[in-house]
């Protein structure tokens, strides 16, 4: 898919998907090529809350609409009570969400602009990145697909990653506090033994992981050890 058709085909379903999200312009130095602010309200429908939440525990698939999670109808599991669900407050689960998509190759950012969740804030957190940007992709996922609607899968990503660190903040916020679901390394050198040579670089390209970032993760998994012993 050519560069302006992936713009104007995301454009459209960013719209369509998430329609409180709005344009606006990126940062000038950031390199992202479209950017998006808007709202995400992962529990606003609460009815099923401890089946989704358990879902989630499970690593089983949820129902995402506009940033909201709902329980699969087609679900036919034996769900688990929630211990802790009485300290949560599911309503007033509100995130104001920042998007910046790049050009193919480099995947898209999300940052938690309201409440502000940063590294500083929660030094405890392993799926907040060193650049702020929250780690959104679960365990279960290989590689983010570069099509018309890569920023829209992306923000049903950040809608679930939401809701499990809404759960995160309310059980302690801190090493003991519960992450729901899996959890994987994603440093060079996990990645580079996640993914085969020939499987779709994680990168999105949609080109074989030799053909890509397979040298890039290799140089990295050398230079990192060797800074850390500076």
């Amino acid at each position: 898919m050519l560069l302006g058709d992936w713009k104007e085909a995301n454009l459209r379903d960013v719209a369509l998907a998430y329609p409180q999200f709005a344009v606006i312009e990126p940062p000038p130095t950031s390199g992202a090529i479209l950017a998006w602010e808007g709202v995400l309200r992962p529990f606003s429908d609460c009815r099923e809350l401890g089946l989704v939440l358990d879902d989630l525990r499970m690593d089983r698939s949820v129902r995402v609409q506009a940033g909201t999670l709902s329980h699969d109808a087609e679900c036919t599991a034996l769900h688990r009570p929630i211990s802790f669900l009485h300290k949560l407050d599911p309503l007033k689960a509100e995130f104001r969400i920042a998007v910046l998509a790049y050009p193919p190759k480099r995947h898209p950012q999300a940052f938690g602009k309201l409440p502000q969740i940063t590294k500083q804030g929660f030094p405890f957190h392993h799926h907040i990145n060193a650049d702020g940007s929250v780690c959104a992709y679960s365990a279960t996922e290989t590689n983010l697909p570069w099509h018309g609607k890569t920023v829209s899968t992306f923000l049903d990503y950040v809608a679930i990653w939401a809701a499990k660190h809404q759960v995160w903040e309310a059980t302690g916020a801190d090493p003991n506090a519960i992450w729901l679901g899996s959890v994987a390394p994603h440093t060079p050198s996990e990645i580079l033994r996640q993914v085969g040579r020939n499987e779709p670089c994680p990168c999105g390209s949609g080109k074989k992981f030799k053909k890509c970032h397979f040298s890039a993760y290799e140089r990295l998994r050398v230079e990192i050890p060797l800074q850390l012993l500076r």
